[in-house]
């Protein structure tokens, strides 16, 4: 079956996020995996959580933004010891990602390494709101997030966490989306010549349940253990400071008035959880922003000013 005459409302997701070691789907691998089965009406489901063993080293580069170096993912399974249950988790569901070009792009390409070729519909959370008429698209998940009053993530680049508030801006996108369907969506973006990928896939069938159902619960997980006391947590000073900015940047301007005010709620952190804080923001733009493979002048000029603004908090990017 597929989804094309279906509301958007009335099927189910699987909601994806993947780290990686890079950002090529030629050469890079999975090193984490999270994945949250969510259906209109229903509370979402956290179906697996697992950092994944990619069978070559991390690079330090990758290990700088989502914290996993190879000592972690020893003992964890390969992507192919996970196949088959993700595989079973896919069925029936319409996946989701955001920027899914590149996440349902690296899933793609991990299964051609098994062989195991699997056409799939899917969705895209950082191009839907465009689609939906709800702005031009294309940002960041915190971004998204902040813009439709939904949780931004916890720990930024941590694929549980990353999964989960993508779960959360699918729910707020779907619930107003009304009754459009998938065609509806496609024709949309046949007509703003957007996302050639997504119009293939809505017109590929459901994958279709597999012989025997393979449960993640069968399989050696491990999820990524525990965080640096520095990381932002729920409720900690850490996370009100990283919320704080980000609704303070959400205009992409600092008025003297907001930088004070900053600089006052996070008089009790530390230098490196301050830093932290910056770092988690300023690499989930850049890194959205590029995984597409170009960055659109809009996108360079949002880039622009939001570096400003972490400027005037005392944190340097890199230009």
């Amino acid at each position: 079956m597929d989804v094309l005459g279906r509301e958007l409302r009335k099927v189910s997701y699987l909601v994806l996020d993947l780290e990686t070691t890079g950002l090529s789907h030629a050469d890079d691998r999975v090193v984490e995996i999270a994945a949250y089965a969510w259906r209109p009406g229903e509370a979402p489901r956290l179906m697996l959580d697992t950092l994944v063993d990619p069978q070559r080293p991390i690079p330090a580069e990758a290990s700088k933004v989502h914290g996993i170096h190879d000592a972690d993912v020893q003992g964890a399974p390969t992507f192919g010891q996970l196949a088959a249950a993700l595989i079973s988790l896919m069925s029936s569901r319409v996946v989701v990602a955001h920027n899914a070009a590149f996440d349902v792009g690296m899933l793609k390409a991990e299964f051609r390494r098994l062989s195991r070729v699997e056409p799939f519909p899917y969705l895209c959370t950082m191009r839907l709101p465009k689609l939906l008429g709800f702005g031009d698209g294309n940002w960041p998940l915190w971004w998204a997030c902040q813009q439709f009053g939904t949780a931004v993530p916890r720990n930024a680049h941590a694929a549980r966490d990353d999964a989960e508030a993508t779960c959360g801006l699918l729910h707020k996108l779907v619930e107003r989306s009304a009754d459009i369907t998938f065609r509806e969506l496609a024709t949309t973006a046949r007509r703003l010549k957007l996302w050639d990928d997504f119009l293939n896939s809505v017109g590929s069938h459901l994958v279709p349940a597999p012989p025997r159902i393979v449960h993640a619960g069968q399989l050696p997980l491990r999820p990524r253990q525990g965080n640096d006391p520095d990381e932002a947590r729920p409720d900690s000073a850490a996370q009100r400071y990283l919320d704080a900015v980000l609704a303070a940047v959400e205009d992409l301007r600092l008025t003297p008035a907001e930088r004070e005010r900053l600089i006052a709620l996070r008089s009790g952190l530390s230098e490196k959880a301050i830093e932290q804080v910056h770092h988690r923001i300023w690499h989930s733009a850049r890194r959205r922003h590029r995984e597409s493979g170009y960055v659109e002048a809009r996108e360079a000029d949002r880039e622009a000013r939001l570096r400003q603004c972490l400027v005037e908090l005392g944190y340097r990017p890199w230009p």
